[in-house]
Parts: structure tokens; sequence; C-alpha cells
């Protein structure tokens, strides 16, 4: 039996009068910040190619459990994903990969054939939605010179984005997570912060715990 889609699922595109399924718990009534999404997965050339048909929910916190394993079950081998995250402080922010999460790649020795870590295609992004720092929502970019780190697959890890910038921990409800710099020394993050607040921005502390998160196959 099909599951009926609530009305806050379903949105207008930008572009025309296209409805898009998008049901995220996480941004229920707040289809302002789906509208941002959306706009910020529109991909340049073909018009076709780069409209977003719909948001599939492959992995839901509350849902599914917390789990590592249970994402990866439920997101490896899916194409392009998003993820969208909430703290237990309300705040949200999350990350875009196009290629797959997979945690078969992980072997658990850094700079093997096999290691975790996973060169993007230079459209993988994070972003903030909502932050303690009334920062408007924005997305950073993946720096050029960081694109062989763009997601990490760890099979005892849920998603990861650069080189630890966002981490999320096996049971992430309960576990802290943290925000991590690959370059300690600097302050540096492998996505480009054009803010200033470092680590400090998507929640305001170094580390989090999750009150949702949920992860969506992007479909074209």
């Amino acid at each position: 039996m099909q599951t009926p889609l609530v009305l806050d699922s379903i949105i207008n595109s930008n572009d025309n009068d296209e409805l898009i399924n998008f049901d995220s718990k996480i941004l229920e009534c707040q289809d302002e910040y789906k509208q941002i999404i959306l706009k910020w997965l529109e991909k340049p050339g073909s018009e076709i190619k780069g409209k977003v048909k719909e948001m599939k929910l492959l992995y839901r916190g509350t849902r599914d459990g917390f789990e590592a394993k249970t994402f990866h079950e439920k997101c490896d081998n899916k194409g392009e994903t998003l993820t969208i995250i909430k703290s237990t402080d309300n705040f949200i922010f999350g990350g875009y990969t196009e290629i797959d999460w997979d945690s078969t790649l992980w072997n658990g020795r850094i700079g093997e054939k096999n290691c975790s870590r996973r060169e993007g295609k230079g459209n993988e992004f994070v972003f903030t939605l909502k932050n303690p720092h009334e920062i408007k929502p924005a997305k950073f970019n993946m720096k050029k010179s960081w694109l062989n780190h763009s997601i990490c697959c760890d099979v005892n890890l849920g998603p990861i984005f650069g080189c630890n910038d966002i981490r999320i921990e096996n049971n992430c409800n309960i576990t802290n997570n943290r925000f991590t710099y690959y370059d300690f020394q600097k302050g540096e993050y492998c996505f480009e912060d054009t803010t200033g607040h470092k680590r400090l921005l998507f929640t305001g502390k170094p580390s989090f715990l999750v009150q949702e998160i949920e992860v969506f196959k992007v479909i074209r």
C-alpha cells in the first residue's frame, strides 16, 4: 500500500509549477529552506539534466535508528545525496555529494589503495540553514586543492564531509559528533569557510548531538 504524501512534503520548484516530493521532517513547514536547497542543487548546462524531480528519502534517524551500519545499508551506492542534520540545539546544517557513499572501501588504513577518502566531482558542498550566528542560509564549496577529500566512507561512522569537516558518529544521537580541521595549526577546513567562524559556524560548539538526520537521494 502506497504511503500518502503529506501536504508539506510537496512543494513547487523555483522555475515552474511542477511539484516536487521533498518529505523532510527537519524542514517541516519550512518551504523557504526547501526552495533554497533546490536552488543550490541546480546544475549548469542542460535544464532537463539540472532539474530536480524528486528528493527521495533514504534514511531518517528517528525512523530507522541512529546506527552507522543502518545509514550505510540504506544510503550506500545511491548516487548523489543530500544530508540534512538537526542538532539538539535546533541548528540545521548538512552536506551534498555527487559520489556514492560506499562503506566497502574502508579497510581501516588511511593511505592504502582502498582507503575511505573519496574524490568528488567538484560540486560537493556543506551548508548551514540555521545557526547561532544569525548567518543567512549559505553553502560552502569544496576547495579545489582538497577534492580528493570530498567525503569519507567509514563502515563504523555515519556521513563524513571533507576531512571530518562534518563527522557523524555511530549512535550520533547519544555520541558527540564533531567538526574537525584538516589542518589544526592553520585552523582550516577542506571546504571554503567564508564566515570566519570556522568549527563554531554550524552550532557554536566544536561538537554536537544529533536530534534528527535525514538523507535524500537527488533524482533528476
